[in-house]
């Protein structure tokens, strides 16, 4: 079970925003603060995973979600940011460790302009 979520530069995001999570996690909060775009993040990590070929490293228009280009969802539409997440899995033991490494596709920093250093 994913125990954390942290995004950067996504949205309102400037980040590291890092969201701990639990079995029965509430998002609430004033107008404006973030909750759909923690949620759209999430919708886009799932339809990449699910709808891209290998060749596709991030997925922003899919079947989930639509959020345009990397201009569109990039904090303050700075396409010199680079946008990341990471998810943390705590494991059991080492079958579940080997499992989910063997599942895994790693999605670092994402940054479409070739002047800028994929890292």
């Amino acid at each position: 079970m994913i125990s954390e979520y942290q995004i950067t530069n996504f949205k309102s995001f400037a980040g590291p925003a890092t969201i701990p999570v639990r079995p029965v996690t509430l998002i609430f909060g004033p107008n404006s603060s973030g909750k759909s775009s923690l949620l759209q993040s999430v919708l886009m990590l799932k339809q990449t995973l699910d709808e891209a070929g290998e060749e596709t490293p991030l997925l922003p228009k899919g079947s989930l979600v639509d959020l345009g280009n990397f201009r569109e969802f990039v904090y303050r539409h700075d396409v010199a940011k680079n946008f990341s997440f990471k998810v943390n899995i705590p494991l059991r033991n080492s079958n579940e460790k080997d499992e989910i490494l063997g599942s895994l596709v790693s999605f670092n920093t994402i940054s479409p302009f070739p002047s800028r250093p994929m890292i």
